[in-house]
């Protein structure tokens, strides 16, 4: 199975599928579509019963040709991005988020260094904090404890670093009750709306 985006080719193989025979169907492809696909950023991501058996045999099926040298075959615990998304076999939850976190420290201490009135610190929160949590949210989902650490910098960015002036039941009424809809996208598709 196929799956093309951009410019991101995802395959789906089955230990009984043929990978002299994917690569043939590739390189026609390829020559017919006039595009090229760039061995150095192939990954390979084993997963089911028999990754362990990818891994040190470089092959999907033992009677499969084997996997040329210059692929990178994941490991156990370690990941790779698909479409923005971290996955990988028995991979600690958190692995994407430390850098997530660290972006939006970053962009909140350029963006503090500007004064911006509370509106324009809604604004910067909405397309920091929720533009870039808003996709690994969506996908592998946020952990409690990012959650926590997110609603954090948003209160510590919204107030200057001071106590928040209204309490969070407050800050959580829509926009037609006086709120000014702060987003940070949490646990999948659900979404929490906090006003000021």
């Amino acid at each position: 199975m196929f799956s093309l985006f951009a410019d991101d080719t995802t395959i789906y193989l089955a230990s009984t599928d043929s990978w002299s025979t994917l690569w043939q169907v590739l390189d026609l492809w390829c020559t017919v579509s006039t595009a090229k696909f760039n061995t150095k950023k192939t990954i390979i991501l084993p997963f089911g019963s028999p990754k362990g058996q990818v891994v040190l045999n470089r092959k999907i099926s033992p009677t499969s040709t084997q996997i040329p040298g210059d692929l990178k075959i994941i490991s156990d615990q370690q990941t790779c991005r698909v479409l923005g998304a971290w996955v990988g076999n028995d991979v600690p939850y958190l692995t994407p988020w430390p850098k997530v976190i660290e972006k939006i420290s970053r962009d909140l201490i350029q963006w503090n260094t500007q004064k911006p009135t509370l509106e324009g610190r809604r604004h910067v929160i909405n397309m920091s904090i929720g533009g870039r949590t808003q996709y690994l949210s969506r996908v592998p989902g946020m952990p409690k404890e990012i959650e926590k650490t997110m609603i954090r910098k948003r209160d510590n960015f919204l107030w200057e670093g001071k106590k928040p002036h209204i309490a969070h039941d407050t800050m959580c009424l829509p926009l037609d009750q006086g709120g000014k809809q702060i987003w940070i996208y949490i646990q999948g598709m659900r979404r929490l709306t906090y006003g000021i």
